[in-house]
């Protein structure tokens, strides 16, 4: 399926989410920001998207009658509310750390849930193993699969035709194990975009896309530590590296407290809660880095930042960050090279 198709029953699954231009962020960065909230979605994040066209397409080819995934959250709910929409049971392997806030939510969607290990890796592999041990289950990976990937590709219909078919000066994104960043990639290659390039935003504890480009070849990280778990992956989805080969996509990493406040920031800016995965793109902005990612941006210029969402997120938890990591250092990894800043004043000069 193209970038621009989607089945009239995949329609039910996800919303078509506005792109707002942020008028604080574009006073701060000098150029036209504009977020893709995608917070909005029904489940409160792009999930829905790749989550829901791949249980509609395992429904209508390969009959599949339960679903079932390993997720930190975000995309288990996805997938929990699409099946409720198919009416078709879903089982979601979780980690033992999942909030109960995030388990309250993918129990109300009508999905059953098993805790098992401390991390992503391994909740995929109980869920994968749970799936083939049963014949009417139907495994469903969170981001290294390709229909998930053409799923969260449905953005760039949208981005189009809501900037006027203008291409954007960049797109910046999170990145967790690729799914996401793989989407966009097919998108803007499907509409001819091919120099549009991707700021791909991971943290100093989560960046596996940004090792994978380092050293060349796609290989796992040997552990992975970072409060933006919706980023927590050691592993990152096939297509990913393949696709960001050969299109311009540019990887940095930012501390998990530049994340957290740039979380805090946005939801004092804008009346809004993303999780900290969000955070750490928009720290970006907040800092002042894109104009060093990005040193050509005009006040001319257009930027879209993929307003990922997330709904493991919480007053209290904003009210820590506040608390905790309000102006932090800049400190940022550009490939193999590390940059700092004492203060986060954009005017400020970072140092090798």
């Amino acid at each position: 399926m193209a970038a621009s198709e989607a089945s009239p029953t995949q329609e039910l699954m996800h919303t078509v989410t506005p792109l707002v231009h942020s008028t604080s962020l574009s006073l701060l960065t000098g150029c036209n920001v504009w977020l893709k909230c995608e917070n909005l979605q029904p489940t409160g994040s792009f999930k829905i998207r790749g989550m829901g066209m791949a249980a509609q397409r395992a429904l209508a080819e390969n009959s599949a009658q339960h679903f079932v995934t390993g997720s930190t959250g975000n995309a288990a709910l996805a997938l929990a509310f699409a099946g409720r929409q198919l009416q078709r049971p879903v089982t979601v392997f979780l980690p033992t750390t999942t909030s109960a806030a995030m388990q309250t939510k993918i129990k109300n969607e009508g999905a059953s849930i098993r805790l098992e290990g401390q991390d992503l890796e391994a909740v995929i592999s109980a869920a994968h193993q749970f799936a083939a041990g049963r014949d009417d289950c139907y495994f469903i990976h969170p981001f290294d699969d390709e229909t998930v990937q053409t799923g969260h590709a449905t953005m760039l219909p949208e981005i189009k035709l809501q900037i006027h078919h203008r291409p954007p000066d960049a797109l910046l994104c999170g990145v967790g194990g690729g799914g996401l960043l793989a989407g966009l990639i097919r998108g803007l290659q499907a509409f001819g975009w091919t120099d549009v390039p991707v700021v791909a935003v991971e943290t100093h504890g989560s960046n596996v896309f940004q090792n994978c480009r380092v050293n060349g070849e796609r290989a796992p990280l040997s552990t992975y530590k970072t409060l933006a778990t919706s980023l927590g992956s050691r592993y990152l989805a096939a297509h990913a590296f393949n696709l960001s080969t050969s299109h311009p996509v540019i990887p940095f990493a930012v501390s998990d407290p530049m994340a957290a406040n740039a979380t805090q920031l946005f939801a004092d800016d804008h009346q809004a809660m993303v999780e900290p995965a969000c955070g750490a793109v928009l720290s970006l902005l907040y800092s002042g880095v894109i104009r060093d990612v990005l040193p050509d941006l005009q006040p001319s210029s257009h930027i879209v930042v993929i307003l990922a969402g997330g709904a493991d997120i919480t007053v209290d938890m904003l009210y820590q960050y506040k608390l905790k990591h309000s102006n932090p250092p800049t400190i940022v990894k550009s490939g193999s090279e590390i940059y700092m800043r004492l203060t986060t004043d954009p005017e400020a000069a970072p140092a090798p």
